[in-house]
């Protein structure tokens, strides 16, 4: 008899596995046999809501699809998971680059506060590797950046040797020029970051701001893209 209720109860959670599987491979199925995204996303959003481990598999097969509706669909859908594991395939995702890449990006920036601690995690990673790719770095700070991390940009853009220097400080400008105005002014000196710097105050100054582009239109000696700036800047 004890055997007996064993093998029902076993026999019933094989059943509700195999019609979990199946509602999800179902909609995997209606997914593939629609065309657009648009018509796509309801069977999508009905497989994030069931929250599985088949369901994220089935997305991520569907992000990884040389399609690009299925593709494009498979992201919307685990940005709808939003959870860790989905997280880690969309940044894999965005790490290998290809069609969906730009979408996963606009994705993780529309809540870069939940992103934030996995994209500073990839971005130290891609730091240690001479070969990684500068505009995913990019990405990654500013994703860290939109979640409101000051510091963690600012103390890329204060280091001289850093490799990202430049894409930092000028994502920095983007982010904080509010809280961080007196350090931006603080560049100019600096010959790696004073073009930057230039364009700030120039679209950003007062008045006060003026006798620095005059100077630098007055010197013959002063470089032709600083002379075009300081010439905006007073007319």
């Amino acid at each position: 008899m004890r055997t007996s209720v064993i093998t029902m109860i076993f026999l019933a959670a094989s059943l509700s596995m195999l019609s979990a599987d199946s509602t999800e491979e179902a909609l995997y199925r209606e997914v593939l046999s629609k065309t657009f995204t648009s018509a796509k996303m309801p069977a999508v959003r009905k497989l994030a809501e069931l929250r599985t481990r088949a369901a994220e598999e089935c997305l991520k097969r569907l992000m990884n699809d040389d399609d690009m509706w299925n593709s494009e669909s498979g992201v919307n859908g685990l940005l709808l998971l939003k959870r860790e594991s989905s997280a880690r395939i969309l940044f894999d995702g965005l790490m290998r680059g290809g069609i969906t890449a730009g979408r996963i990006e606009e994705g993780l920036k529309k809540d870069p506060v939940f992103y934030r601690t996995m994209a500073a995690e990839r971005y130290r990673t891609l730091l240690a590797d001479d070969s990684s790719d500068d505009g995913v770095r990019s990405v990654l700070l500013s994703i860290i950046a939109a979640s409101g991390d000051e510091q963690f940009i600012r103390n890329i853009a204060a280091v001289q040797t850093s490799r990202d220097r430049d894409s930092a400080f000028n994502i920095y400008i983007r982010h904080f020029s509010k809280t961080g105005d007196a350090f931006i002014r603080g560049q100019l000196a600096d010959p790696g970051l004073r073009i930057s710097v230039l364009n700030y105050i120039a679209h950003t100054g007062t008045k006060n701001d003026l006798p620095l582009f005059r100077d630098i239109a007055a010197k013959n000696g002063s470089p032709a893209e600083e002379r075009m700036i300081a010439h905006t800047a007073i007319h």
